[in-house]
């Protein structure tokens, strides 16, 4: 056999260009387009259009390719076959569709071919015989199955902290014929596994799932937003609430942060009210105030004033020997005044409470609710009602136990009703046990004079400079003209004494000489009716 014979024989190149000549154009088209094609293959219909044959047809010629593809598991081809199985080694089984080195690497399969040679189209077909490869979520892979193949080995060592050695995890991959500088692409890629020094986290199903399993590797006390910056974007808020809600968690201090249920060695924290009331039942109904504060400061990490903040609510009573209890039936006496409340006015002879929109209420977050409105809308001390309105109930709600006082419930739906914007205010009336709204949008308090927008935001509707003017605002405040001022210092006096500085300063204050100075501060302190005394 002459030498030449024997380079042929064993030539890729020569092997492979032998191949293609057997291929006639319709062949070699379907072949890259249809066959070869790693995403989006040319259908059988626009091929046989291109052709100018049916659908069929065009099958018919896909099947005579196959056919073609298959002399390439004679013996002959055997040398063709192995650079192919190099190729393999040298892309792995999966590989990125970007990966930096895929040109290089087709470019060493055809080094040794003519240029006469179509090298995109002899690439193509290597990586068929290679595979095939075919694209999947910006991957070139040759298994379709690969994902859950690859999830299901990794998990198979898993331990029961939810955590995949490192090292097994590396053997799992190299198995299935990944290489080790894509292993970290396709751990993220797979999505079910939380890269940590020592290995892998098995992370699957719902936050608190995932939750659950980070806890059990790192075995120590967390926070909501811990858990938050560890497993993905989720609003802190809403995770610890639901922590509070799940039988798998326990809370164990004021800082929120948490364990599992089944670790030994925490008690469960439920708010300084419950453990204060846990503590006097388990000291036979009562304890001092410095018992109850050491003892709870102690073992849930919060403040001391925190404690005395709330013992010193309605909930509990403190006898003449200092032992704390929980209130029974004892009548609470509070004394307050809606007309002396801050942010209370009486709009169309019903009381108001005026709100500033803000991202919070827009996004149905609560409210402390003066105390005194709370009963306007008849809610008491240890009540919770539903009030009704244009757009549905709201939670009012006072408990006995709360250091702040009354509260409202959300009232986004309202706002949305209302199209509310940051920055706006919203008043709340109270009407014959329902609720009424009012809004005052921002761009309102621009126009007019100082007065004009000190009306608007006691509540007077459609405020004009006028006589009258002031006389609103003054029916708004409940102002009782009990000395000899002018109305307008009257109107500054009440809301000084209701602590609203910035709307007296709507107000131009009087000049006043030293003498009328002085009488005037005789007048107010004459009954005490103003704020001058307080």
């Amino acid at each position: 056999m002459l030498a030449g014979d024997i380079i042929d024989r064993y030539s890729v190149p020569a092997l492979v260009s032998r191949w293609i000549n057997g291929l006639d154009e319709r062949l070699a088209h379907i072949l890259e387009a249809r066959v070869f094609a790693t995403e989006k293959p040319e259908t059988l219909e626009h091929l046989g259009e291109h052709h100018g044959m049916t659908r069929e047809r065009a099958r018919q010629i896909q099947k005579e390719s196959i056919k073609h593809l298959g002399r390439f598991q004679r013996a002959e081809y055997r040398p063709v076959l192995r650079r192919a199985i190099k190729l393999r080694e040298k892309l792995g089984t999966v590989l990125p569709e970007n990966d930096v080195g895929l040109v290089d690497t087709l470019n060493w399969v055809v080094a040794d071919f003519s240029p006469q040679v179509p090298r995109a189209f002899v690439q193509q077909l290597f990586l068929w015989l290679a595979g095939p490869y075919r694209n999947r979520y910006g991957w070139l892979v040759t298994d379709s199955d690969i994902v859950q193949k690859s999830k299901a080995a990794l998990t198979s060592h898993e331990s029961d902290r939810a955590l995949i050695p490192a090292d097994d995890a590396r053997a799992v991959l190299n198995e299935l014929g990944i290489r080790e500088s894509h292993h970290g692409a396709w751990i993220d890629q797979l999505k079910v596994f939380q890269r940590v020094d020592e290995g892998l986290l098995h992370f699957t199903g719902n936050f608190l799932d995932k939750a659950e399993q980070l806890f059990r590797y790192i075995d120590r006390p967390m926070t909501a937003d811990e858990l938050v910056e560890s497993i993905g974007s989720y609003s802190i808020r809403s995770v610890q609430q639901r922590l509070m809600d799940d039988p798998r968690f326990r809370r164990i201090n004021r800082q929120n942060q948490f364990v599992l249920t089944v670790k030994d060695g925490y008690d469960e924290y439920t708010g300084i009210t419950d453990e204060i009331i846990q503590e006097l039942e388990a000291c036979g109904g009562s304890a001092t105030v410095e018992h109850l504060v050491k003892k709870i400061t102690k073992t849930y990490g919060v403040q001391p004033s925190s404690v005395m903040a709330y013992v010193n609510t309605p909930l509990f009573v403190r006898n003449e020997s200092g032992l704390v209890r929980v209130r029974k039936d004892e009548e609470v006496v509070i004394a307050i005044d809606i007309s002396k409340t801050a942010c209370c006015y009486r709009v169309n002879g019903k009381w108001a409470w005026r709100a500033k929109v803000d991202q919070q209420l827009l996004r149905g977050s609560g409210r402390i609710l003066p105390n005194a409105f709370a009963r306007e809308l008849g809610c008491n001390l240890g009540d919770k009602i539903e009030v009704g309105s244009a757009f549905g109930n709201i939670t009012i709600s006072w408990p006995a136990g709360s250091t702040t006082g009354a509260t409202v419930g959300s009232i986004r739906y309202m706002l949305e009703g209302l199209g509310a914007a940051e920055g706006d205010y919203v008043f709340i009336i109270a009407h014959d046990s329902q609720i009424e709204f009012q809004l005052l949008r921002q761009e309102h308090l621009a126009r007019g004079s100082a007065a004009v927008r000190l009306a608007c935001l006691v509540g007077v509707l459609d405020p004009k400079d006028s006589e009258e003017l002031l006389s609103q605002i003054a029916a708004a405040l409940e102002v009782d003209q009990q000395y000899s001022a002018s109305l307008e210092q009257q109107i500054r006096d009440v809301l000084l004494s209701r602590g609203e500085d910035e709307l007296s300063n709507l107000i131009e204050p009087p000049k006043l000489s030293m003498d009328e100075y002085l009488d005037r501060i005789e007048s107010v302190l004459g009954d005490g009716s103003s704020g001058w005394d307080r």
